[in-house]
């Protein structure tokens, strides 16, 4: 329970199952929902409702590249890696815009679009209204990382022998320094 999966023959282990967002009701500023069938409700009920929604945590596309260029002393190589079609999610999102947390967390500046009066459109409920976890806090967590890049400067020989060594360079590594991501 409160795991948003659920095992199923035939679907992915790793396949999220919540119930379905269905945005803001401009008349009151209350929550909607899709119950199991399709309908609309402002009656939260995850065991009744909760579906299998077809966005996985694991990601089904998955790789890695890589790069070395040379150029008289000095080298570079850069490795990378990318996820495709992976979702997590966003605990956090559930403090930074919750209408029902009033002033007790910081919150996000889309709260700055709270509903606060009938016939307003928009994706933030009401004051008061607690948000749950469903499907809107699910977001799409693919990435492209670079997960090494090493860049190496070695001196020329005549140098190193003049130092007494065979050889000798200097390098940097760097680990994780830039992902690309929505999430």
């Amino acid at each position: 329970g409160s795991t948003g999966l659920k095992y199923t023959v035939g679907h992915s282990v790793g396949e999220f199952y919540y119930v379905r967002h269905a945005g803001v009701d401009p008349r009151d500023g209350k929550q909607m929902w899709y119950d199991k069938d399709g309908n609309l409700t402002k009656v939260f009920n995850e065991e009744r409702d909760a579906v299998l929604l077809g966005k996985d945590m694991y990601a089904p596309f998955n790789g890695g590249f890589g790069t070395d260029f040379k150029w008289k002393g000095l080298s570079v190589s850069a490795d990378f890696t990318w996820q495709a079609d992976k979702w997590l999610l966003n605990n956090d999102n559930y403090f930074l815009e919750n209408a029902s947390q009033g002033v007790a967390y910081n919150q996000t500046t889309k709260m700055l679009n709270i509903w606060t009066k009938p016939g307003q459109i928009t994706d933030v409920p009401a004051f008061g209204e607690q948000i749950q976890f469903d499907d809107h806090l699910l977001e799409d967590a693919s990435f492209l990382r670079l997960k090494k890049i090493q860049v190496q400067y070695e001196f020329p020989q005549r140098w190193a022998k003049a130092a007494g060594m065979q050889r000798a360079s200097v390098f940097f590594i760097g680990r994780n320094l830039l992902t690309f991501t929505k999430y």
